[in-house]
């Protein structure tokens, strides 16, 4: 802003112009302001153009060039950021035996195929987390200059989970040079799966109305005490429509950052398909000790839907002492008997008898993580409470998805969790040489600025500010003293009345 604020004086009249113009054309306060956005739109789009030709033409003749890249021709591009439409020139470099590119397009991180900087791409994923695709697309059009569409929404939403499932990727197979020990050595794993309507595709042949599942892992070390809430430390979720690829990528992730062989494992399921003790033991595998648990939600539900003929009271009992039992055969047995007693009809025995088999089947998982003696904050159950942020997008007003859709909502929701949605757009624009290109992009910059100086100065309008004059001021030293002091008698001297 220094050059400005130098110079504001010379080219102030001629915006002063513009806007004056552009007010009288217009017949109220509303009117007047659309027209001055657009001025200053398509103003700051103009000035953006030509820093980007010029960088692009710096790129060219202090990095590419040298090492035998020449220039094949210049293409025009429009390209939507956050600060409106830019169109410019860019340079497209060829090299024999090579793929031809754009270099601007490349350090800037321009998709090919899109014309949104990555700024809208991330905002637009962000805005498709909350709301519905044409609800993004109309608060896209009323604050913006942009006219998207909502099928335009939606792709470039997957666009952005494919960037984020191919970071994870990445980011999972990267190990640690040195792996972590939670403080107090236990690591809490959770799983479940949010079923949801599937719509009608006919590429797949698939029929609508049928259920479709995100599944969901979340790694965790513990939990912080913040006054009355509590917040899980060391947090990270994994969440997607392919469970064999999505336990997998679990497994690289842990065995890349932890010393397994040193931590106990408190893992939290359902006893649903994939979430059985066996599934998380594929996770953790070569760890110290592996405790596995049967989510107490479902339990409990379990419970009260097998037993609904029963009175109320009993049922909160029966819950009651099923969640303090540490020997769950013998001591639910009772119950069970005075359970067998409220049943008047086959059926209601029939359902006594299926409870008393999932009691027995789980007898292992139920008892919880006081009544096995092991002392720690953690409390499971965390993935269900954290289902609603997953479950208020995607399953409120009787809505269905496609696979594809579903996941990409999911993988977006899952990457803000995580705060890795900007690494991951950042990684997929630079990629792993993103240190290297910056400083390439520096260099080129730092050229730029210094060629649009030496235009400045030899251009007329800078020799005008330069040799600017305010003209004559009008002005006085204060002196609060007497005027026989020297500083009065040189106020005296000069002051003008």
């Amino acid at each position: 802003m220094s050059i400005l604020s130098e110079n504001i004086e010379l080219f102030k009249p001629f915006i002063q112009e513009e806007i004056l113009k552009s007010i009288k054309d217009t017949k109220d306060s509303l009117a007047m302001e659309q027209v001055l956005w657009h001025l200053f739109t398509e103003l700051f789009g103009l000035l953006v153009a030509t820093a980007f030709e010029m960088i692009d033409g710096e790129l060219y003749e202090r990095v590419y060039k040298p090492q035998g890249w020449r220039i094949s021709r210049r293409d025009s591009r429009t390209i939507y950021c956050l600060f409106g439409p830019v169109t410019y020139k860019r340079r497209r470099l060829e090299m024999a035996g090579k793929q031809g590119f754009y270099p601007l397009d490349k350090k800037f991180g321009f998709l090919p195929s899109r014309h949104y900087s990555m700024g809208v791409i991330l905002r637009i994923a962000q805005a498709a987390q909350v709301t519905q695709f044409r609800n993004v697309s109309h608060i896209v059009k009323t604050l913006t200059q942009t006219d998207i569409s909502h099928q335009t929404v939606s792709n470039l939403s997957r666009t952005a989970a494919q960037m984020v499932r191919k970071y994870e990727a990445a980011d999972a197979a990267m190990e640690q040079a040195e792996k972590r020990v939670p403080e107090d050595g236990l690591l809490a794993i959770e799983g479940d799966g949010i079923v949801m309507k599937q719509q009608a595709d006919p590429v797949t042949d698939t029929k609508g109305g049928q259920n479709i599942e995100l599944h969901r892992i979340q790694v965790y070390e513990g939990v912080e005490k913040n006054g009355k809430r509590s917040r899980l430390t060391g947090y990270h979720c994994f969440s997607g429509t392919d469970r064999k690829r999505l336990f997998e990528l679990v497994k690289v992730w842990v065995h890349g950052r932890y010393n397994l062989s040193e931590i106990t494992v408190l893992s939290n399921g359902d006893g649903g398909a994939g979430y059985n003790f066996d599934d998380f033991d594929n996770i953790v595998e070569g760890c110290k000790t592996h405790y596995h648990f049967r989510d107490r939600y479902h339990v409990n539900e379990k419970v009260r839907t097998r037993l609904s003929f029963c009175p109320r009271g009993f049922i909160d009992k029966f819950v009651l002492e099923l969640n303090k039992s540490r020997n769950v055969i013998t001591d639910m047995k009772p119950y069970l008997d005075t359970a067998a007693s409220y049943a008047e009809t086959e059926e209601q025995a029939e359902q006594v008898r299926r409870l008393a088999d999932y009691l027995s089947r789980n007898a292992d998982y139920i008892p919880g993580i006081r009544e096995r003696g092991i002392r720690t904050d953690i409390h499971l159950g965390a993935a269900e409470s954290d289902h609603r942020r997953y479950s208020y997008r995607l399953k409120k007003q009787g809505r269905s998805w496609c696979r594809i859709g579903m996941d990409s909502i999911g993988t977006l929701i899952t990457a803000t969790q995580n705060d890795t949605l900007e690494k991951a757009l950042i990684y997929c624009a630079a990629g792993k040489a993103y240190k290297k290109m910056d400083r390439q992009m520096h260099k080129a910059v730092v050229a730029a600025v210094k060629t649009n100086r030496k235009a400045a100065r030899d251009a007329k309008w800078h020799r005008n500010a330069r040799n600017y004059r305010p003209g004559c001021l009008e002005g006085r030293i204060g002196v609060y003293g007497a005027t026989s002091t020297p500083m009065g008698q040189l106020a005296k001297a000069i002051q003008i009345y």
